[in-house]
């Protein structure tokens, strides 16, 4: 399975990278919005992982440019933003719940 992760702190996305390619997932991660964009439209992926602060356009910003396109990328937002008016709004522009972690 091919994910994308769009993750600008290179940290972060270390760490991810490791645990997802320990469980044998393809990663390709990239660091801007429009770069993700740009990675969605060449390439298949069968899971967006996105960050909410990113540089340029952040992650929420571009989970409703993937929607307005018609895109039905499932997509999960990383942040450390953890309101529920926070959680409404991912979930409102097209974010994905999970169903096994919903703590409100």
């Amino acid at each position: 399975m091919r994910l994308l992760l769009v993750e600008d702190d290179d940290l972060v996305a270390d760490a991810i990278l490791r645990g997802l390619s320990a469980a044998s997932y393809a990663v390709h991660r990239v660091s801007s919005a429009e770069a993700a964009q740009a990675a969605i439209a060449s390439e298949e992926f069968a899971l967006a992982v996105i960050d909410v602060g990113l540089p340029g356009a952040d992650g929420l910003t571009l989970v409703r440019r993937l929607r307005s396109a018609g895109k039905s990328l499932p997509t999960l937002i990383l942040t450390a933003r953890c309101t529920l008016t926070d959680k409404v709004k991912a979930l409102d522009l097209g974010a994905d719940r999970s169903e096994e972690h919903t703590s409100e």
